[in-house]
């Protein structure tokens, strides 16, 4: 039987997720939007969902998880996704644009405060005492009190948005998001989108979430606007891949025409990672015998480093995109490599 194209399962198999199991009622955004997904299959996806619904937490005992600060646009997709195993949209009454439009950045995205990146889960389950109390949301998460110094400059972006939007990639005056082709959507789109897979520990959902974005990008020729960097970094873990892609995407593709007072708004943890990979680069079109040296002068014969590639100047997403999933052993990550060759 054929693999789902997210997780590598057979239909079969995910369809035996669908029989015998409750029903689980997720309150989602400020408007309270209802979404009723089967309990097996969302526990089964996002290790989440597996901790908040499982044991003597409130959650698990009535059904009902309360995420009041979540996009429902965000939670739509994802919902999609858990039942059809692909990237794909069912839009409000308001249209795919108008829903979309409200998940570009804006100033207050990129101001709020950092996670604690220790702590992205529920508390285990220690004991009776665990339980939360009826009008309690499950938490995703400590806040801190960093906020961002970034200042919209950019007058060429373009938002439906009421709020004040900050540095986003600038769309075109012509482009049209489509329900059923994820290569049409906005960069910020699979930017949330990963945020929130991150978020909800969705492993699977990160690592197409990521795919499609860098499809996207290869297709525009664009790079993340200083207002994504920052809200991915505010609202990512230290070791997050999509991290890392931009990281290796900025350092091999960006041009750093900007002022240095630009860069300046950036984190500085992005920064010097973009140094580091220019800095262990190697220059291109070498002989044999200048590669060596050019290998030994900087240090980097005997580096092993995995994002280093020492036969030629190429970046880890020009070699395997599954450098940058998480695939548990290596049949997952051959599976994923051979789903990736069919839809090329």
């Amino acid at each position: 039987m054929a693999a789902s194209p997210v997780s590598g399962r057979s239909t079969k198999d995910t369809l035996k997720l669908l029989y015998k199991t409750h029903m689980v009622t997720v309150e989602v955004g400020p408007e309270k939007e209802h979404f009723v997904v089967h309990q097996s299959l969302i526990c089964d996806k996002s290790r989440y969902f597996a901790k908040a619904l499982s044991g003597s937490f409130q959650e698990g005992i009535t059904r009902f998880v309360r995420l009041p600060d979540v996009s429902p646009i965000l939670f739509r997709i994802f919902v999609a996704w858990l039942y059809h195993g692909k990237l794909a949209y069912v839009a409000t009454d308001a249209g795919i644009d108008e829903d979309f439009a409200s998940l570009e950045f804006t100033e207050e995205d990129i101001e709020k405060t950092e996670i604690d990146q220790t702590d992205v889960y529920p508390p285990d389950d220690t004991g009776s005492n665990s339980a939360v109390s009826n009008d309690s949301e499950t938490d995703c998460g400590t806040l801190r009190n960093t906020k961002s110094t970034f200042t919209v400059e950019n007058p060429r972006v373009q938002t439906s948005s009421s709020t004040k939007p900050a540095n986003n990639t600038v769309i075109p005056t012509d482009f049209k998001n489509d329900e059923e082709n994820p290569e049409s959507w906005a960069l910020h789109v699979f930017t949330k989108l990963y945020v929130f897979a991150e978020r909800f520990d969705i492993r699977q959902l990160r690592a197409d979430a990521l795919d499609r974005l860098a499809t996207v990008m290869d297709k525009g020729q664009v790079l993340l606007g200083f207002g994504a960097i920052q809200y991915l970094y505010l609202n990512t873990t230290a070791n997050s891949k999509l991290r890392t892609y931009i990281v290796h995407r900025t350092a091999y593709r960006c041009k750093f025409a900007e002022p240095a007072s630009e860069y300046e708004k950036l984190p500085v943890e992005f920064l010097v990672a973009v140094l580091l990979t220019n800095g262990r680069r190697l220059t291109d079109k070498q002989c044999d015998e200048c590669h060596q040296r050019a290998l030994k002068l900087r240090g980097l014969l005997d580096f092993e480093h995995d994002d280093v590639c020492k036969t030629q100047d190429l970046a880890p997403y020009k070699l395997d995109m599954c450098f940058y999933h998480e695939h548990p052993d290596e049949e997952e990550r051959k599976a994923c490599a051979a789903r990736r060759t069919t839809t090329e």
